[in-house]
């Protein structure tokens, strides 16, 4: 059974310790998430499990590893932009709504606490 991996400290809005270090097979720049487990989803048509429905709080990058603890970074960045001549545009992305049948919402992430606090769950991604 795999080890489930938690915030063991709060260093500060930059900076969290996870306690998994190398001892867990953990190395610099590995990618972690710290997220919270959530509803189950079941396939409409075999009504088999298809796992739950996780909410991802954040995305981790390790910067400092130890035997039994590594010290975590946010892996999302932000860009920022200066511009010289005021003719140029700001540019950004925005995510545009699906053309869903309304009915069929069911949600899936109310009531979701997404401040990252000592104890979350951390698991490593490839």
């Amino acid at each position: 059974m795999t080890r489930k991996y938690k915030i063991a400290k709060i260093i500060d809005e930059y900076q969290v310790v996870v306690n998994a270090g190398s001892n867990d097979l953990i190395h610099d720049d590995d990618c972690l998430e710290v997220y919270q487990p959530g509803q189950e989803v079941t396939d409409p048509d075999t009504g088999e499990s298809l796992g739950t429905l996780d909410f991802v709080k954040a995305k981790l990058r390790v910067v400092n590893v130890f035997p039994k603890m590594c010290v975590c970074e946010n892996r999302e960045t932000e860009q920022k932009s200066f511009f010289s001549n005021i003719s140029q545009g700001l540019f950004f992305e925005e995510t545009l709504p699906m053309n869903v049948q309304t009915t069929d919402i069911s949600g899936g992430y109310e009531g979701i606490d997404k401040k990252i606090k000592v104890g979350d769950l951390v698991r490593k991604v490839n």
